[in-house]
């Protein structure tokens, strides 16, 4: 039977790297989406994993965030009209 390694006696371990990309989608990201990648990820560890657990246990959603996601412009058709739809004839 295998035994476990015990934790080092100084207490200075520490897990590795959290890495959510099972399927390897980022080896074909070009270097603009990577940027997009990485961005989205500093916000989740800055933003929301600070706050996720605590909404969580009470069943609810953080609208607070919402205004800071729409700024990561991750998100929309990728189009801005520059006229609005009544004004063109629409």
């Amino acid at each position: 039977m295998a035994t476990q390694r015990p934790m080092s006696p100084r207490g200075d371990y520490s897990p590795p790297p959290v890495d959510g990309d099972f399927y390897r989608i980022t080896n074909v990201l070009d270097a603009k989406e990577r940027v997009i990648v990485k961005r989205v990820r500093d916000f989740m560890e800055s933003e929301v994993a600070p706050i996720i657990e605590d909404y969580w246990a009470r069943d609810k959603f953080p609208f607070e965030i919402v205004p800071k996601i729409a700024k990561l412009d991750i998100a929309g058709s990728g189009t801005r009209a520059t006229v609005p739809p009544a004004a063109a004839g629409c």
